[in-house]
């Protein structure tokens, strides 16, 4: 499989961040008794491997490094308190906690993929084109 699509490129990195999450999750709620408190700790690590291959790998964008880190910062509350709220809704309903993980995390992919393509790795009009005009030099 040939990963030239942002689609695709964000699909690989999505699989590699959620196993991430996932076993980092799996060992915190060994020894941590608050479903919150492993899901939001596990969050934030495998946040910092899911920005850096985002914005290296999935987008290879031109927008600022920190500027880029800033706003997924910012996303991060919103969407990791959206995935606890699935998750304890997902375990409501009967699933294995560890189950319910991965359906969280599959169905808020959709609303994370718009959020990095628009929100947080978009570049201007203007910057493509000052960036193509600099290219042509």
């Amino acid at each position: 499989m040939q990963l030239t699509s942002t689609s695709t490129r964000w699909l690989a990195v999505g699989i590699i961040s959620s196993l991430s999450d996932l076993a980092i999750f799996i060992f915190l709620k060994q020894i941590i008794p608050s479903i919150i408190i492993a899901n939001f700790v596990a969050g934030f690590f495998s946040i910092m491997i899911n920005f850096n291959l985002h914005y290296f790998f999935s987008f290879s964008t031109r927008t600022n490094y920190f500027k880029a880190c800033a706003k997924y910062l910012l996303t991060f509350p919103i969407e990791r308190t959206i995935n606890t709220i699935q998750l304890q809704l997902w375990i409501g309903v009967g699933l294995d906690v560890y189950i319910a993980k991965v359906v969280a995390s599959a169905v808020q992919a959709p609303v994370s993929y718009y959020l990095s393509k628009k929100f947080i790795f978009r570049v201007s009009n203007m910057k493509n084109l000052l960036f193509a005009l600099k290219l042509k030099d």
